[in-house]
């Protein structure tokens, strides 16, 4: 049973885990920029003045002055994206179908899926990038004859848009295999290939409940974005409680849709239970008997 202690804790530890990843990723580049604005009367604020002037200088020198930390910074990301499917594993087990027994069957679960669940994160990564820049460069240079020069930029970001749609769709066939590996101990490719065939037997059920997880991701980052960047100037430490508190809900919403997720796996297994014993079945032919010759 999934008891409302497991869900929360589970919650939090995904929350939690984000934040300090994020801290941390942020740590170089808001040391350098207090480095270069240290001088300034103002600081940061600099930052926030309209046009961007001061940002676009910031970015210019920062990158000048630190070559090799955009690399670095991409290889932090994808180490904190690793390390953040242990407790990923905790969120998506505190969902099972079957239910949990406790947190030490979480963290058995988490230790023993960590592997696949790191393998998908990469998968998921390259893949949607691979999306993106792909459809963007397709369209873009298939529809540049028919466009005018003023123009000819639109079809690479209508490209870039429609790469973005696959790749929201590619981001729910993982989160599918994610749930298969977690719930059902499948292997990589068997949680891969159990995930396209949930999708194509529930699409119907699996896309609402991923349009709605859109929807309150999109409203809520609008909302507590808006607050951030209203907050920031005046009041950083505000700032950052309205970016937990969005990174918080991002978890919830995302719990939410394994939960759907879940309910979704248990209707699909009674369905396929009822067609196997609703199936006619056929009594074997008899072998013919030798001795009434």
């Amino acid at each position: 049973m999934n008891t409302p202690r497991t869900v929360s804790g589970s919650v939090i530890l995904v929350a939690t885990t984000r934040a300090v990843a994020a801290l941390a990723l942020a740590h170089g580049p808001s040391s350098s920029i207090a480095a270069l604005l240290g001088r300034e009367p103002d600081g940061d604020l600099l930052l926030w003045e309209p046009g961007g002037v001061w940002l676009l200088d910031v970015v210019r020198r920062w990158g000048r002055h630190h070559d090799g930390l955009p690399m670095r910074l991409v290889l932090a990301t994808f180490v904190a994206l690793l390390l953040g499917s242990l407790p990923l594993a905790t969120l998506v087990g505190s969902r099972a179908p079957d239910g949990v027994s406790s947190w030490w069957g979480l963290r058995r679960d988490a230790r023993r899926s960590f592997a696949r669940l790191t393998s998908i994160a990469v998968f998921d990564v390259v893949l949607r990038v691979t999306c993106v820049v792909f459809c963007g460069a397709f369209v873009g240079f298939a529809a540049r004859p028919f466009v005018r020069v003023a123009v000819e930029l639109r079809p690479f970001v209508f490209g870039a848009f429609l790469g973005g749609a696959l790749a929201l769709l590619v981001g729910v066939i993982t989160e599918l295999a994610r749930a298969r590996v977690v719930w059902c101990d499948d292997g990589l490719m068997a949680a891969l290939d159990h995930a396209v065939r949930w999708f194509g037997r529930d699409t119907r059920t699996i896309l609402a409940a991923a349009l709605m997880r859109w929807f309150f991701v999109a409203a809520g980052s609008l909302l507590c974005g808006g607050l951030v960047l209203a907050a920031a100037p005046s009041s950083p430490s505000l700032a950052w409680l309205g970016a937990f508190t969005l990174g918080l809900a991002h978890v919830v919403v995302r719990s939410l849709f394994f939960a759907r997720l879940a309910t979704s796996h248990v209707d699909l297994r009674m369905r396929i239970l009822v067609s196997d014993d609703a199936s006619p079945r056929v009594a074997p032919n008899p072998e013919p008997d030798d001795s009434s010759a």
